[in-house]
């Protein structure tokens, strides 16, 4: 029989071992239409990266493989990450720090947790929408970030096809 001490021992041992995280799309072909979320092309340590920005994710990643082609710097967390997906899991145990993101002729710097993706090289979540003040209008195919020095930088989304992608995909432009 455990005693009190054993049992809080072992629930510690549990879940709470590891970070939580969610992503609503790993695959460039499960974004429809109506998503609110925007797919579109950026430079990410100056190479061309498909980015989708989704501020429903809970953080933001970079896919295992866009990584590993462009040699981009890749720690081991302190503490690894669960990371849900349409009743899937996977588990993250590195992050990419300082990532470069460009928009415009602005650069966003972000660590980004490494996770499998197919046709997603960058997901921007929570906290990269939080920090950056994003503000999405779908309608007007509008997007607006502030910089850390406070410059808003107003994106006109601009359609682009691709084969990938079953709903829309987004080329995103400085206005």
């Amino acid at each position: 029989m455990c005693s009190d001490r054993t049992k809080r021992e072992q629930s510690k041992k549990g879940p709470k071992e590891y970070l939580q995280g969610r992503v609503h799309h790993v695959s460039a072909e499960t974004i429809r239409d109506n998503s609110p979320v925007i797919l579109g092309m950026l430079l990410v340590n100056s190479f061309p990266a498909s980015v989708l920005i989704d501020p429903r994710a809970t953080h933001s990643f970079i896919s295992t493989q866009f990584a590993a082609k462009h040699e981009i710097l890749k720690l081991p967390m302190r503490k690894r990450m669960v990371v849900k997906s349409s009743g899937k899991e996977q588990i993250s145990s590195y992050i990419c720090p300082r990532v470069s993101i460009r928009i415009g002729e602005a650069t966003f710097p972000e660590d980004l947790i490494v996770m499998e993706s197919t046709g997603i090289d960058i997901i921007l979540g929570q906290n990269w929408s939080a920090r950056n003040k994003l503000v999405m209008q779908p309608t007007k195919r509008m997007v607006k970030v502030q910089t850390s020095s406070g410059e808003q930088i107003e994106h006109e989304v601009q359609h682009t096809s691709n084969s990938r992608h079953m709903g829309t995909r987004i080329q995103l432009s400085c206005a």
